[in-house]
């Protein structure tokens, strides 16, 4: 019976990782789609509003341990970085940057999270783990010069960047406040923190949501739900059932299955650049999650 039970919940965390990462991966298209009828700032307002509003709802609910006042200050800077800025950046950088290009560029979040947990937490990188830098920021800018504007500043590759970097410095400075209060009041407290940050372009996002066609409410509100809260959450749960160094090894996917996403929905054939870019991306990202830290 416990044997069942023990095989039962490793067939639900997998099932969960299939969501998450069919739900990040999806992300990217999604936004692509929305941002035909809407604007970066208000796409990233409407998407938070709602989803801090059910993330707040949950808090209510569950009523965790409720945050120091350095730690909520803490919680703003997380929200601030790695749902506000991390949603303006990535909206106004898929403007002018393909999908594809986009998924693989966002795929060195976890070198940056290395490389911000060196400098910030005193976390030590072995030799290979710069080498498996250099071949990933390699692939980025290969990617990146063969987008609009190239790597100059205001371009969409430099503010697909910018997301990258302040969705790393989020990991690094929300990694203290997990071990406090758990992973998913803290996910709770920071997409409300996010949210509250956008709150001054509400009602054009309003205005601009309920203009746009029902495919489009449709998509964001998908956006809101999926890869917003239900990815995070489930993604928390397969933690808790799989081993994380396993669970990780998914999310190598998401950049393909975004690209695959983007040729079967849109048409779009990424180029040899970006197929090649993408690779030395993924491959050093792997090199320093497998072998690059001490």
């Amino acid at each position: 019976m416990t044997e069942r039970r023990k095989t039962g919940s490793v067939g639900w965390a997998f099932a969960a990782i299939a969501l998450s990462v069919l739900s990040w991966s999806a992300a990217f298209l999604v936004i692509a789609f929305s941002l035909r009828e809407m604007r970066p700032i208000p796409l990233a307002t409407a998407r938070f509003e709602m989803a801090g509003l059910i993330a707040l709802g949950w808090l209510i609910w569950k009523r965790p341990k409720l945050p120091s006042w350095p730690h909520m200050l803490r919680f703003a800077i997380c929200g601030l970085l790695g749902f506000t800025l991390y949603s303006v950046f990535i909206n106004t950088g898929q403007t002018t940057v393909s999908v594809g290009a986009a998924s693989f560029i966002s795929n060195i979040i976890p070198i940056m999270t290395a490389l911000l947990a060196w400098v910030m937490l005193g976390e030590r990188f072995k030799l290979v783990g710069w080498l498996g830098c250099a071949v990933s920021f390699t692939g980025v800018t290969i990617i990146a010069i063969n987008q609009p504007g190239g790597l100059a500043f205001g371009a969409g590759a430099t503010f697909i960047l910018l997301a990258a970097l302040c969705s790393a410095a989020y990991f690094v400075l929300q990694k203290p406040l997990v071990a406090i209060y758990g992973a998913l009041p803290c996910t709770a407290y920071t997409l409300v923190c996010g949210a509250l940050f956008l709150l001054p372009w509400a009602p054009e996002a309003t205005l601009q949501f309920t203009q746009a066609s029902p495919s489009t409410m449709a998509a964001v509100t998908g956006l809101a739900l999926l890869p917003t809260l239900l990815a995070y959450f489930a993604w928390n749960y397969a933690l808790g059932e799989l081993p994380a160094g396993l669970a990780a090894n998914f999310l190598y996917l998401v950049a393909p299955l975004a690209t695959l996403f983007a040729f079967v929905f849109f048409g779009d054939h990424p180029s040899v650049n970006t197929i090649l870019g993408g690779a030395m991306a993924m491959l050093g990202t792997i090199i320093v999650a497998r072998w690059g830290k001490e």
